[in-house]
């Protein structure tokens, strides 16, 4: 939900900037710069798209015979300058997004380093021609952290068709021969700028192995420990990966744990405890390959391990999850007893396998789970019930969203009756539109939204009582809604 925020707040851009043509320049430049002054290179690409989209219906002048100069307010700041006619240059018309280029002519500032980056993609030749020219005069080495933050925007040109490919290599050279601004991009605070950062490096001068294994201990995202990780072992001796092996076996990203285990196996095909332990890991795709290994090894029967490990008390959370994957329905009584453990990850575990082989009983225990004071309990629990259906529990489930205590429950016992059955499931969405927790209120009206765009996808006919109910709702709650939805709404009953 903080992505979709953000993304309405990207989308409110393009109208706020029209308002610098109007009495209300000042305050509208003002909160302009102070929202795009926070934002970064990812999000400036996707506002260009953003401006693009709109189209000469959207605009209420003819901005192609406008000089964007007169958008900045009075006693303007060059930050503020910049901002304003930065954003001039994602306008849709061609002669405006030209001048707002020409203007920024004027201003030796490399803060207008991104919006002019993006104006060399562009689709009209003019414009990307004053954007190149633009863009040389600031390929200067005590301007190479400047481009390394908008990193994300050179390597979107280098898949662009419509860009100059050579300049792009100019600017890369002078990143690579510099090469101090690369680095210090490594320790961004933003993943996209560390990630191509390791990338410009990888691929303009060869990294050290002390330097990428430092590197890819402490990168948090994903994909760019696996990029780290593959040019660490690319060309890796067996004894190095041995010397390395204690440190990469504990790696938290389980697609490197699944190479580094097939890695070892194949050098040590002998030793079974390194893939036997793996049977146990906490990711479900380390269990499946130590499970293939075992395979190999000739041991098909995998469930008779892990019914061992439970019955010693050994491993309880990954035996438990591999009985649930390897298992059949006879052993969920040996994990339901598990459902009563104290330890959230236990109980968790035991409701996940529970959903595998559960055959669809213990829908009750697992609707009593909802209500847990552990938030993650509640909300292995409500995916098992999606997995297994609840809609006998309808009415239990209503009510322990209405006498909820925690806020987990209320939200986990709100998505699933948000999601029964097409005409059982509104009318608790509409109630919940009403809610006063911002997040309940959230979920209800989206929920309310799915249900509209969805509504024509099938065409079951309620029932006279639930029709009856959903009118209910809508003259209790449908005032929390927006008029045009209590409308739609009002329309899809008749």
């Amino acid at each position: 939900m903080k992505n979709t925020q953000h993304e309405r707040d990207l989308s409110q851009v393009p109208d706020q900037f029209q308002q610098l043509l109007t009495r209300k320049k000042e305050k509208a430049a003002r909160e302009l710069h102070t929202y795009v002054s926070t934002l970064v290179s990812t999000d400036l690409i996707r506002l260009d798209v953003l401006f693009r989209e709109r189209t000469s219906m959207d605009w209420s002048r003819d901005w192609s015979r406008k000089d964007p100069l007169t958008l900045l307010p009075r006693n303007v700041s060059e930050d503020m300058k910049k901002t304003i006619l930065g954003l001039a240059t994602f306008h849709p018309n061609g002669y405006f997004r030209e001048r707002a280029l020409r203007a920024h002519e004027e201003m030796d500032s490399i803060l207008s380093l991104p919006f002019l980056l993006l104006r060399c993609m562009d689709w009209v030749k003019e414009v990307s021609e004053v954007a190149n020219h633009l863009v040389r005069s600031k390929i200067r080495p005590e301007h190479a952290n400047s481009f390394v933050d908008h990193l994300p925007i050179l390597f979107k040109w280098r898949e662009s068709e419509r860009a100059d490919k050579a300049l792009l290599e100019v600017i890369f050279s002078m990143l690579t021969e510099e090469g101090a601004a690369l680095i210090k991009g490594t320790s961004s605070n933003h993943p996209r700028i560390r990630h191509f950062s390791y990338r410009s490096i990888l691929q303009g001068v060869r990294a050290t192995q002390c330097q990428l294994i430092e590197w890819m201990m402490r990168e948090s995202e994903p994909h760019s420990r696996l990029l780290l990780y593959r040019s660490f072992t690319e060309n890796m001796t067996e004894d190095a990966f041995k010397a390395a092996y204690p440190v990469l076996k504990h790696d938290r990203f389980p697609q490197i744990r699944a190479d580094v285990l097939r890695r070892y196996h194949s050098m040590h095909p002998e030793d079974e405890n390194e893939v036997r332990n793996a049977l146990f890991d906490r990711s479900g795709m380390i269990r499946s390959v130590a499970r293939y290994l075992m395979k190999e090894n000739g041991v098909a029967d995998l469930a008779p391990i892990y019914r061992e490990s439970i019955q010693e008390g050994t491993s309880l959370r990954g035996a438990i999850l591999g009985l649930g994957e390897t298992g059949d329905a006879g052993d969920a009584e040996r994990i339901l007893p598990f459902l009563e453990r104290s330890e959230p990850g236990i109980v968790k575990a035991s409701i996940r396998s529970l959903g595998f082989i559960g055959d669809g009983r213990y829908q009750e225990e697992l609707v009593d789970l909802l209500d847990h004071a552990h938030r993650g309990v509640a909300k292995e629990a409500r995916r098992a019930l999606q997995h297994i259906g609840y809609d006998a529990f309808e009415d239990r489930i209503y009510g322990l969203y209405a006498g909820a205590y925690t806020l987990h429950t209320a939200l986990q016992c709100a998505v699933l009756l948000g999601t029964l059955p097409k005409w059982k499931g509104i009318r608790y969405s509409i109630e919940m539109s009403a809610s006063t927790e911002p997040a309940i209120r959230e979920l209800g009206r989206h929920q309310v939204d799915r249900w509209l765009r969805t509504f024509n996808k099938t065409f079951t006919v309620p029932t006279s009582v639930q029709k009856h109910r959903i009118k209910e709702a809508l003259q209790k709650h449908g005032d929390a809604l927006p008029q045009d939805v209590q409308r739609e709404l009002a329309f899809c009953l008749k």
